[in-house]
C-alpha cells in the first residue's frame, strides 16, 4: 500500500505528540481531504492538522520562508463547533515537496485559536506562517497583528489529560 503525502506530514505532528513521556490517547475523528484532519487527544482536545507543501521565499530575510493556509467557511464552522464542547488546538504543517528541506510545525494552542480565526465571519480566511531561522514563527492573519510562536511549541505543549 502506498503512503500518501498527507500521511507523512500528519505523522510528523502525531509522532511529536506520541514521543513525549506522557501517556496519550489519540483518535482520528474526521478528514475531508488530504490537506486537513481532526484528531481527538486524550478525549479533551480536538487537534486540527492542516498541511501546506508550497513555500515561498521571503525576499527580505535570508533563508526565510512563508506558507499560506486558507481556511474555508466549512473548516471555520467545524473548528467553532468543536470548540463549543472541547478545547481546540491547531497544528499547521509547513511542509516542502522535498522532505529533506526545512519544514516547520506552527502549533497554535487552544487559548490562541481565537486570535487567528475570526469566528464572526462566514468567508474563507487566510493566514501566513513566516519562518526565519533561529527566530520564532510568525503567524499573520487578515485581521490581527503577527502572533509569535516558538518553533518548538508542539514539543513543549502540556497535553490536557496526560
Amino acid at each position: 500500500m502506498s503512503i500518501q503525502q498527507f500521511e507523512l506530514f500528519h505523522g510528523a505532528v502525531l509522532a511529536k505528540l506520541m514521543r513525549s513521556d506522557r501517556p496519550i490517547a489519540l483518535r482520528m475523528i474526521e478528514t475531508k481531504d488530504e490537506a486537513w484532519s481532526v484528531y481527538t487527544v486524550n478525549d479533551e482536545v480536538e487537534l486540527f492538522i492542516k498541511v501546506r507543501t508550497i513555500a515561498s521565499e521571503l525576499s527580505r530575510e535570508r533563508d526565510g520562508l512563508s506558507w499560506q493556509f486558507v481556511f474555508t467557511p466549512e473548516q471555520i464552522s467545524q473548528i467553532k463547533n468543536l470548540s463549543a464542547s472541547k478545547k481546540v488546538a491547531i497544528a499547521l504543517v509547513c511542509g516542502r515537496q522535498n522532505i529533506k528541506d526545512d519544514m516547520q510545525i506552527a502549533f497554535i494552542e487552544q487559548d490562541d485559536v481565537k486570535d487567528i480565526i475570526d469566528f464572526s465571519v462566514n468567508t474563507s480566511q487566510s493566514l501566513t506562517v513566516k519562518y526565519i531561522p533561529k527566530k520564532k514563527l510568525r503567524v499573520i492573519t487578515n485581521y490581527t497583528e503577527e502572533k509569535l510562536i516558538s518553533q518548538n511549541a508542539l514539543d513543549k505543549w502540556i497535553v490536557p489529560g496526560s
